[in-house]
């Protein structure tokens, strides 16, 4: 009977085990797109990160540098690369940034990425923040490569 009972604990405990597939590491692409320059980083992930993650991790690893205002919700990106907002008005250049080709609607620290999703930091009027999403897409290559182009809206 005991032998019955620690065949069956056996069985339940080490039979019933659910199967875990590995997660796939969640993959981002940041571009920033300066006056003169395209900046892209490629980053990968074990879990996921909100876009202001991602940009502190850059800057731990010295590859961007970048300066904010406030915290939480209230968190506002002032500069990039020594690049800093110009203030209101309709003929001011600042700092807007895009998901998937899609405005933000939250701050970066709030918007938390999904795997392969391309974040495009452009320095513009709000006028031609659309010109942002048409100019670099998605590159392949190793993630831990920054890569340097021409900014063909210029």
């Amino acid at each position: 009977m005991k032998r019955l009972t620690f065949l069956l604990f056996f069985v339940f405990v080490f039979g019933c085990k659910e199967e875990r597939k590995p997660v796939p590491p969640y993959k981002v692409e940041i571009q920033i797109i300066l006056p003169n320059e395209v900046k892209i980083f490629q980053k990968e992930y074990s879990v996921q990160k909100s876009v202001y993650e991602v940009l502190l991790d850059l800057q731990k690893e010295n590859q961007l540098q970048f300066e904010t205002k406030g915290r939480g919700e209230t968190l506002f990106l002032e500069s990039i690369a020594g690049v800093s907002n110009q203030g209101l008005g309709d003929d001011k250049n600042n700092w807007i940034y895009f998901v998937d080709q899609k405005l933000a609607q939250v701050g970066m620290a709030q918007m938390v990425l999904e795997d392969d999703s391309v974040v495009v930091w452009c320095f513009t009027t709000w006028k031609e923040k659309e010109k942002c999403i048409q100019s670099p897409t998605k590159i392949e290559g190793d993630p831990h490569d920054k890569v340097m182009v021409p900014n063909p809206a210029k």
